[in-house]
C-alpha cells in the first residue's frame, strides 16, 4: 500500500461550494478530525478532534478491490448517508456514501470517491523498483507519508 492511491474524499464547507478532493494514499488509516492532529482537518466545533478513521481493508492481496471501514472515534456521531453510527462502531463504506459530522448540521460533509483499483502483480513489482527515478509533485518519494496529510483551511 505504500504510495498507492486508494481513494479520495470529497470535502464540501457550506451548500454551493466546489469540494476540496483529498487523497488517500499510502498509509492504511486515516484520521479525520478539527485538530491538527488529524490527517484530514475539518475546522468546525461540532467535529471531533479525532471524528473517525478511515481504514483501507483488503487491498493487500494486490488482487482485491480496497475497502474502506469508517470507525467512529466521536463524541457527536458520524453519520454515514443520514444513519448513525455511534461511539466506536463499525461500518464499511462504498464509494459515493456521504458522511456528516452532525444531525443538526448539513455541512461539513465528505463524500467518499475513486476507489481505486488494485495494481496487477507486474505493475505493483515495478513500482516498487528503486532504480527509478523519484516520483515528483504533491506526493513527493515519501512513501510513509499520504496526500491526506494536506491539511484543509
Amino acid at each position: 500500500m505504500a504510495g498507492q492511491s486508494w481513494g479520495a474524499l470529497e470535502i464540501v464547507d457550506e451548500a454551493d461550494a466546489t469540494p476540496r478532493v483529498v487523497e488517500l494514499r499510502g498509509a492504511s488509516a486515516i484520521v479525520v478530525g478539527r485538530t491538527h492532529q488529524a490527517n484530514v482537518v475539518i475546522p468546525v466545533p461540532f467535529v471531533s478532534s479525532a471524528h473517525c478513521t478511515l481504514h483501507c481493508v483488503g487491498a493487500e492481496s494486490g488482487t482485491e478491490l480496497p475497502r474502506v471501514r469508517l470507525v467512529d472515534t466521536s463524541s457527536n456521531g458520524t453519520f454515514i448517508n443520514g444513519k448513525l453510527i455511534g461511539k466506536n462502531g463499525e461500518v464499511d463504506v462504498a464509494e459515493g456514501d456521504t458522511l456528516t459530522f452532525s444531525r443538526a448540521q448539513r455541512y461539513p460533509l465528505a463524500r467518499l470517491s475513486s476507489l481505486a483499483a488494485p495494481l496487477p502483480p507486474s505493475a505493483a513489482e515495478s513500482d516498487s523498483d528503486s532504480s527509478r527515478p523519484a516520483k515528483r509533485g504533491r506526493a513527493g518519494a515519501q512513501d510513509s507519508a499520504f496526500l491526506a496529510n494536506e491539511k484543509l483551511g
